[in-house]
């Protein structure tokens, strides 16, 4: 135990110390003026070295590229001074062109964009009241040297990135010559205010929301169509791989989803399976840009493939299968699965009419499908909702507003349930903020018409959660939270994501290029903004992964929730870890992870281990790069009619 002599003495040499350097620091300092301070007469010019009355920076060449740009000097002078520039055509001094004494000041340039194919440059000449006038630095403006769309995105971001105030700031030093998606990456990654757009993998690496995606005018729907019909396999999967032997040399892909009519529903490919060869050949774990690049032809290629893959029966992953698949048009609806769960009686003593849907992202051209589940579900008479977000990034802004109106009464239709902040100085937004209505209309893009929008009258909602679970569903979440409405969230803490895009596509050439970057800031009706690190789980399965007590082979199905691998087909709570979580609280009020809890009283059944010729398999826990190409699967956004260059 420390003495309180020691700790008064302690003190006192502290307090001792620091009253010798507030003494030292104002005998030094002497006054201020023009925001700086004095260093001429007595002792300035023993601390400084002066040249003609003024500190010559030791790096008087600064380097611009070809866009406008200001440029902030600092510098020290003995006495009053005048600064002046010998090129007005590229540079003007707009603050602090004079003083009338000496100190540190700062000098504000403003430089033209240079239209030309050459470079230029100008002289800032200082005079020190009592010296000759000399040359203080030399900036040099790059040649103009940017493709039309880079201009393009460049307008945009300085009159409309959430963060333009540093954009703009920053805009002289960007490297304005990269191709349009590096330049959009490489400026935006270089900023420190824009952190809330994007985040950061698990290795630290920086990734960014803002999008910029490209397509051939022939080829497929674009963000801003009503096309409801693509051509590829009808396959979705899962971002984390997994090793499939022993020697941790062959990886394979989690199927998620698969799409009604799609040609991997008609060659008999479900949700859980895991393919593990692609036309005779396993996948090396070893080079992993082709796995990225297998990844996604799977899921978004052309042509026909032979798939090998490991399915599951009662018994667990026991059955491996073959099949071949040529890509053909199919409507990828986002309504992955809706109805009401067959719960048997013994787990379901209340008679509980629980309404299940699973929604993969907020896409308006099917809001139509979502209207018609709703309405479905409605008319069962559901007692209980259990909405699946899992893996949903996002989509249409105004889609989350229709779902969240659907889940509860109809009498909140017209109040307040969000709100669009943008940065005060957005050119495109005559106010900066744009308030949400809860609405009880929707436009059907079907008919051209606004019709009525079903309400399924919870006064509770169940939400189903994990990490890839961004923007508009957090939208949901948060949205229903605003209006009171109790929300209980299963899985793990959400992505993060509490800004929003506004969209814009333009065709230059034979491509048309759809932007989005981060416009807005989204807020619920009370203000509640403050999600960038994600929504916290009620159940957080991923807590209980590391809680040794719980059984092993539950523990292993908290794990595969982790990564989000699948283990069954939507619908099937028994297989399904999260889901049963929900139906067994809704039904008996408690939670399968209690360990307390006899396995024997829960809906859930543990998967057991592989059986068949791939019993080594498990989790790899690397996750796929980038694994949303397109902006309708990156967040929440709003959309503007195109243009044409």
């Amino acid at each position: 135990m420390k003495s309180l002599y020691s700790t008064v003495a302690k003190r006192s040499v502290q307090c001792f110390s620091m009253f010798v350097i507030i003494v030292a620091m104002a005998f030094m300092s002497g006054c201020s003026d023009d925001g700086g301070t004095t260093t001429g007469g007595g002792g300035g010019s023993s601390i400084h070295n002066f040249t003609e009355g003024v500190v010559v920076p030791s790096q008087s060449q600064l380097s611009r590229n070809a866009m406008a740009a200001n440029i902030t000097l600092t510098i020290t002078t003995e006495g009053g001074y005048k600064v002046d520039v010998d090129n007005q055509s590229m540079a003007s001094i707009t603050a602090g062109a004079s003083a009338s004494k000496g100190g540190t000041h700062k000098v504000s340039l403003a430089l033209t964009s240079n239209d030309s194919d050459k470079p230029r440059s100008c002289n800032v000449f200082i005079q020190v009241d009592g010296y000759n006038r000399i040359k203080l630095y030399e900036i040099t403006q790059e040649a103009k040297n940017l493709s039309d769309v880079v201009e393009w995105m460049d307008g945009r971001l300085q009159d409309e990135y959430y963060w333009l105030d540093e954009y703009v700031e920053k805009r002289g030093t960007f490297d304005f010559s990269l191709e349009y998606d590096k330049f959009l990456s490489s400026a935006l990654l270089s900023m420190t205010t824009n952190m809330d757009d994007g985040g950061v993998y698990e290795d630290g690496e920086r990734y960014i929301f803002s999008y910029i995606d490209r397509e051939s005018t022939g080829e497929t729907r674009s963000i801003m169509s009503e096309d409801t019909e693509v051509n590829n396999y009808g396959i979705g999967l899962a971002s984390t791989v997994l090793i499939m032997n022993e020697e941790q040399t062959e990886v394979g892909f989690a199927v998620w989803n698969v799409y009604p009519e799609s040609a991997a529903a008609k060659a008999g490919l479900r949700r859980g399976d895991v393919i593990y060869m692609i036309d005779d050949k396993t996948i090396d774990a070893n080079n992993w840009d082709r796995i990225n690049e297998k990844w996604l032809d799977l899921q978004y290629g052309s042509g026909t493939k032979k798939l090998g893959y490991l399915t599951y029966d009662d018994e667990g992953y026991s059955v491996e299968k073959e099949c071949s698949i040529t890509s053909a048009f199919y409507e990828n609806t986002p309504v992955a699965y809706s109805g009401v769960l067959p719960i048997e009686e013994d787990h379901n003593p209340n008679g509980r009419k629980v309404g299940y849907l699973s929604y993969l992202s907020f896409e308006q051209p099917f809001v139509g499908d979502l209207v018609d589940a709703v309405q479905e579900l409605s008319e069962q008479g559901i007692t209980d909702m259990i909405l699946d977000l899992r893996s949903n990034p996002g989509g249409h802004a105004v889609m989350s507003v229709y779902l969240s109106a659907m889940m509860i009464d109809e009498s909140y239709g017209g109040k307040l349930f969000a709100t669009y902040i943008y940065n005060p100085k957005n050119k495109r937004m005559a106010q900066t903020e744009e308030k949400i209505i809860l609405d009880k209309t929707y436009y059907d893009p079907a008919t051209g018409a606004m019709k009525d929008l079903p309400h399924l009258n919870m006064q509770k909602v169940w939400i189903l959660a994990d990490n890839n679970s961004a923007s508009c569903s957090e939208s949901v979440i948060v949205g229903l939270q605003g209006l009171d409405i109790p929300v209980e969230i299963i899985g793990t803490t959400t992505r993060g994501k509490n800004c929003g895009m506004l969209v814009t596509e333009k065709t230059f050439g034979s491509y048309n290029y759809i932007f989005a970057p981060i416009t807005f800031m989204h807020a619920n009706a009370k203000g509640f903004s403050d999600y960038g690190e994600g929504i916290k789980a009620d159940v957080d399965i991923a807590e209980y992964y590391y809680d040794t007590s719980l059984s092993n082979s539950l523990r292993e199905e908290c794990r595969y929730f982790m990564y989000g691998i699948p283990r069954t087909d939507w619908g099937s709570y028994n297989y399904d870890l999260a889901l049963a979580e929900a139906v067994n609280r809704i039904c008996k009020g408690k939670s399968i992870l209690d360990k307390s809890y006899g396995q024997s009283e829960s809906v859930f059944s543990p998967r057991l281990t592989t059986r068949s010729g791939k019993p080594a398999m498990r989790i790899d826990g690397r996750q796929i790069r980038n694994p949303r190409p397109t902006i309708s699967q990156t967040g929440m956004y709003i959309t503007e009619k195109a243009e044409v260059e």
